[in-house]
């Protein structure tokens, strides 16, 4: 029986309203994050099925929005030309197949993103993050504890071994510890600024900011160790500089600059002693080997890449033979940039740092300079990614690349209000 064209047009009606921009922003952020885990439990094709649905539903939200959308589409066009060159590694790719699969992922993902940014206000976006990201880990506490102090059984189809009874590590519904505390750190960011600016209650704040410290600690992810120190230095050389006089504030930044490059120097200096003190030997020599296999096999192909798979596809080169020298069973470089060398090569690997690195530094930009709080969210979310990316792929997949794109946007916008274009007309910028 076909749909009566009235229904049609009351179902149009009431995609434009903003309850539904703001439904659809909320499952897409809570898609994004839960991914990996029902990339584990329901497979790839099912999750790009999800989001190509997702996509679906927000053009026609778009669609029937563009009366209230006062500002234009602006895509910053270094993410053009990352998804041109991961679709081009088509050509070269040895698995088609799933490099069509993760290829559609990533173009998804980056379309959701766009469109969200234009959809929602930055202080919105923020709301919905923090909203979803409260549900999610207090169902990851809730598992853990029903996990590790009720029934005394892993939850092994969730990835929760159970160990919250002798404090940790834990992994709630992200699969790993360092994936859990890295969520944490970005849910305590946001519930910082939904602090800052009282768009939420104070003792719901309160609440928020307790549960999302006790994940990190409950972690004990040594990764996440280095993601809280860059964090709280990162969150304090923004409060300095928004507090200091403009005319003062480019040396502030420069000194700072400075200061940056000396810790980075003596860090690797002293990269022994401080995995000592982290006690991270065992993290540290895993990824050692690891990178060391990576290496070789991007000495094979070392300007185009093998091709783009995202996450590793297990049984097929270059994959299995780095996870069989290593005698692992990897599912990503555990670097951002040793996974894009690998798959797209020194093209891939110039163009996507270009497109990260200039979302940072416009991100810091706009915090230094805005009074506006909410400006300092992107920032501090991007130096999360940036930190992570060392030692993690997170930047490149599901939430950290939806992310990623979602401040570059609001970066961008951001920073060319005042120019002239035409309403809700896509631009590259």
């Amino acid at each position: 029986m076909s749909t009566p064209p009235g229904a049609l047009a009351v179902l149009y009606r009431a995609a434009g309203q903003v309850s539904a921009a703001k439904a659809l922003t909320t499952t897409a952020v809570g898609f994004v994050f839960v991914a990996p885990l029902l990339r584990a439990t329901v497979g790839h094709a099912v999750v790009v099925g999800g989001l190509l649905a997702l996509l679906a539903v927000a053009l026609v939200v778009l669609s029937a929005s563009h009366e209230r959308i006062d500002r234009p589409i602006r895509i910053p066009l270094t993410v053009v030309f990352v998804l041109a060159w991961m679709a081009a590694s088509l050509l070269w790719s040895d698995y088609r197949g799933p490099t069509l699969l993760a290829v559609t992922e990533q173009i998804t993902i980056t379309a959701l993103a766009v469109i969200i940014g234009l959809l929602r206000d930055l202080i919105q976006i923020i709301r919905a993050v923090g909203d979803v990201l409260r549900a999610l880990l207090g169902v990851s506490l809730a598992l853990e504890l029903l996990s590790g102090l009720v029934f005394h059984v892993p939850f092994l189809a969730l990835g929760i071994q159970g160990d919250i009874g002798d404090g940790g590590p834990i992994q709630g519904l992200f699969l790993t510890r360092n994936l859990l505390g890295f969520v944490a750190l970005i849910a305590l960011v946001t519930f910082a600024i939904e602090g800052v600016t009282r768009s939420v209650p104070r003792g719901r704040v309160v609440a928020s900011i307790l549960l999302a410290s006790g994940m990190i600690v409950l972690s004990q992810s040594p990764v996440t160790m280095v993601m809280t120190l860059a964090l709280a230095v990162a969150a304090g050389a923004i409060a300095l500089i928004r507090r200091a006089p403009a005319a003062v504030r480019p040396r502030i930044q420069w000194t700072l600059a400075t200061v940056l490059a000396l810790a980075t120097v003596l860090s690797w200096v002293f990269r022994h002693r401080l995995v000592s003190l982290l006690d991270a030997a065992a993290e540290m020599d895993t990824r050692s080997q690891l990178w060391t296999a990576i290496a070789r096999a991007i000495r094979i192909e070392p300007t185009t890449g093998w091709g783009w798979a995202g996450e590793w596809i297990g049984g097929r080169a270059p994959f299995v033979g780095i996870n069989i020298s290593v005698r692992g069973a990897h599912g990503t470089a555990l670097n951002a940039w040793f996974d894009v060398t690998l798959q797209l090569g020194a093209v891939g690997l110039a163009l996507v740092a270009g497109f990260a690195l200039l979302a940072l530094g416009r991100s810091w930009l706009l915090a230094s300079a805005r009074r506006t709080v909410s400006v300092v969210w992107p920032a501090l979310i991007l130096v999360l990614l940036w930190t992570s990316s060392l030692a993690e792929s997170f930047i490149l997949l599901d939430a950290g690349w939806f992310l990623l794109v979602l401040c570059a946007v609001q970066a961008s916008n951001r920073q060319r209000q005042g120019v002239p274009a035409s309403r809700g007309a896509p631009a590259l910028d």
